[in-house]
């Protein structure tokens, strides 16, 4: 990638992340297969992707856990949850 290309795929995405929108710094995000250049991400983004095996079936199973969590329904953690009797607003 040309320092030109580099500019040009920072003004096509305003200078932001292409998945969670944050500004720069920026990586540019690629394809270790073919080394096609993807896009450019943050290091979050970026390392997010990577942990889930770089794949689009590694993000499938995340969302598909995401949407139908096996823990659904069970008690928050404790400390985490709002407590029984607490008011809705604070000097109630």
């Amino acid at each position: 990638m040309t320092a030109a290309e580099f500019e040009a795929l920072v003004t096509m995405q305003d200078g932001r992340c292409a998945i969670c929108k944050c500004e720069l710094p920026l990586d540019i995000d690629h394809d270790h297969d073919t080394d096609e250049v993807r896009g450019l991400l943050c290091r979050d983004c970026n390392r997010g992707i990577k942990l889930l095996g770089d794949t689009v079936e590694g993000i499938r199973v995340a969302l598909d856990y995401l949407l139908a969590p096996p823990g659904s329904g069970l008690s928050p953690r404790p400390g985490r949850g709002r407590k029984a009797g607490a008011s809705e607003s604070p000097g109630r």
